[in-house]
């Protein structure tokens, strides 16, 4: 599986792309865009549409609605928590992304992160969230994208801590180093990682 972060949490597995940002070239096309709440740093149109292409399916938040059927007349599935979606060779599965102290991300929102299933492998793309109890019960993750930018998500240090104790066989920070955060958070986020706690940096 190819894995990248164009930046901050616009993130790319193979041909499906998760919260484009950022993105100011036309690319190779996304099969698919997943969108997991509608902030400017992860609906963001323009890049989308350098990403996509008239057979791209996106699937998003139901508050995405107005904005995207603006801009385009592709498929696109809109989501809210703890719904499975199956497509031609993966499954998507959707958990609900929030904030436990702070208001940013409002669990009444029904804002997601996405676990995806593909090839016999897991991949958990956090969102812009907190240390959730959603989160917290994940278990047997190839790979986990968490944030780690703080101020409007989780910070660097809780990151690690979830990291460890949910043990996924590598862990990805995510969200920092663009809008939020920057090297320093990176740094404090694998201060604290298990020795046994694999990582890759991306950004």
């Amino acid at each position: 599986m190819n894995i990248k972060i164009n930046t901050h949490s616009s993130i790319q597995i193979d041909d499906i792309a998760f919260d484009p940002y950022g993105i100011t070239k036309p690319t190779l096309a996304a099969k698919y865009v997943c969108i997991t709440h509608t902030h400017f740093d992860h609906l963001d149109i323009e890049s989308i549409k350098n990403i996509s292409n008239e057979n791209t399916i996106i699937v998003a938040t139901i508050d995405a609605k107005e904005t995207l059927t603006q801009n385009f007349s592709n498929k696109i599935v809109y989501v809210k928590p703890n719904e499975v979606l199956n497509f031609e060779n993966f499954t998507l599965e959707t958990f609900s992304s929030y904030n436990i102290n702070k208001q940013f991300h409002p669990k009444s929102n029904n804002w997601v992160g996405y676990k995806l299933t593909k090839e016999n492998k897991t991949y958990v793309v956090a969102g812009d969230t907190d240390v959730t109890p959603e989160l917290e019960k994940l278990a047997n993750i190839d790979v986990l994208f968490l944030p780690i930018g703080g101020t409007y998500t989780m910070t660097a240090t809780e990151a690690a801590k979830l990291a460890n104790k949910v043990k996924p066989a590598l862990v990805i920070p995510m969200h920092y180093g663009s809008v939020v955060g920057s090297k320093e958070n990176e740094t404090e986020f694998i201060k604290h990682l298990n020795a046994d706690t694999n990582y890759k940096i991306l950004l």
